[in-house]
């Protein structure tokens, strides 16, 4: 097992292609639900792209 912490546009793009069975994710939505500095929208498309990859 090899737990990744860190940012996932950063992070997936050294995950060689479909070695993944798991990829667990609580992606900041940035729905005003809290004033927290790290809920932040992020560009969903890239990460979509690298989660169907891995």
């Amino acid at each position: 097992m090899n737990l990744m912490n860190g940012d996932c546009l950063d992070c997936m793009g050294d995950i060689p292609d479909g070695s993944v069975d798991l990829i667990l994710t609580d992606p900041p939505y940035g729905n005003g639900t809290t004033n927290c500095k790290w809920d932040i929208p992020i560009p969903f498309e890239p990460m979509w792209e690298q989660i169907w990859r891995v």
